[in-house]
């Protein structure tokens, strides 16, 4: 961890209780706790203080508030499906924008626990397989994509959505 406020100066302590390589991670808007998943499909939880662990955070930190939502192994995420591979909450908060493994895009009202798929950007599919990254532009108009294979950039018009 890093202190960025103090000029990026590195703490005492690592979150290094993953199996795999990180995928995403996500700081509670009150800037106590970190989660993380990984390449391995754990979600952990850690003190941002002090860097601790912390055992069973899934069901503890179930209705903590996120200040991004990138996880996408998380209760406000299980309605996503399983061929999720990372994803991002809009600006707005009201939905959920996710890759897949296969290529393709998917945007889901958020919370998506019990996730009715949006209409709008739907299975679409550009990439050629996984996508490790996405996100949303800042007027939630656009989700933009990183593919893994392919390495491609792609930008996708969300347009009116009926969630």
């Amino acid at each position: 961890m890093y202190d960025a406020t103090a000029g990026f100066v590195a703490k005492d302590y690592t979150c290094s209780k993953h199996n795999a390589p990180l995928r995403a991670i996500d700081f509670s808007t009150d800037n106590q706790f970190v989660r993380s998943t990984c390449n391995a499909y754990e979600c952990l939880f850690y003190s941002a203080q002090d860097g601790e662990h912390i055992e069973q955070g899934g069901t503890r930190f179930r209705d903590v508030p996120w200040a991004t939502e990138s996880c996408v192994l998380t209760w406000a995420c299980q309605g996503v499906g399983d061929d999720a591979a990372c994803g991002d909450r809009s600006r707005g908060g009201d939905e959920m924008a996710v890759a897949t493994k296969a290529g393709g895009v998917k945007v889901f009202r958020f919370p998506a626990a019990d996730a009715g798929k949006c209409e709008s950007v739907g299975d679409a599919r550009g990439h050629t397989h996984n996508v490790p990254s996405i996100g949303w532009s800042a007027d939630d108009k656009r989700i933009y994509t990183v593919g893994g294979g392919d390495r491609a950039v792609m930008t996708w018009t969300t347009g009116p959505r009926k969630c």
